[in-house]
């Protein structure tokens, strides 16, 4: 087995990638989840009734304001030094009817952790067949076709919780003389790639199967 010892470290590296790429989220949406089940419970004992969602935005800085910024931080040394914003975090009342976009943005992140689990399992389905030696399969062709499809899924939600994102700060209005806000999301270009890519695997695989085939018969 010794000839695929390369093959198996690259997946394995897929495979922690991929790992990462659901145990973070899970892990910031848990920390967010507990910081706000705290608050609202602090803020009920308190007889508050004004709630806030935290919400992520890029500054896009006006001229005026990188010639000469605003604000400053100041060192260790004792010296300040001018800082400019480019992304953050503001956090916005719900009562400016801002509750359902976010709901629906954590239940596609839980459907993107979901999507991600399911690519998991069916990446470790095609290892496995690999390391048996049935490479050019028609199964193997139809997990690729899953990973494809499920990659292209995956990145439709990341674009529908962008648009989330952005109608939640259209909403806000909290534009400045030195900052312009912006959505924070960038389209998932290396998911939809990477799905096409498996898509186009796919279909090269079923060729392939397909040529075999018609050599077997001319034999």
């Amino acid at each position: 087995m010794k000839q695929y010892t390369g093959i198996n470290l690259l997946c394995a590296l897929i495979l922690l990638i991929m790992a990462a790429g659901v145990s973070i989220p899970i892990y910031q949406f848990g920390k967010a989840f507990s910081y706000g089940f705290t608050a609202g419970y602090e803020a009920e004992e308190e007889s508050m009734e004004t709630d806030f969602i935290p919400v992520e935005i890029a500054f896009e800085p006006t001229k005026s304001t990188l010639i000469e910024p605003q604000d400053s931080i100041k060192a260790g040394n004792g010296k300040s030094y001018p800082v400019v914003y480019s992304r953050g975090v503001i956090m916005t009342s719900v009562s400016n009817g801002l509750i359902w976009p976010y709901v629906a943005r954590l239940i596609l992140n839980l459907a993107i952790l979901c999507i991600t689990v399911i690519l998991m399992i069916q990446f470790i389905k095609l290892i496995i067949s690999i390391n048996k030696g049935i490479v050019f399969d028609a199964y193997n062709a139809k997990r690729l076709a899953k990973i494809g499809y499920l990659l292209l899924i995956a990145s439709l939600f990341h674009i529908c919780e962008g648009l989330t994102e952005s109608m939640i700060i259209s909403k806000i209005h909290a534009d400045t003389q030195f900052y312009t806000l912006s959505p924070a999301w960038i389209p998932p270009m290396s998911d939809l790639m990477l799905g096409f890519f498996s898509l186009m695997l796919a279909s090269i695989w079923r060729r392939g199967l397909e040529m075999q085939k018609e050599q077997d018969l001319t034999i």
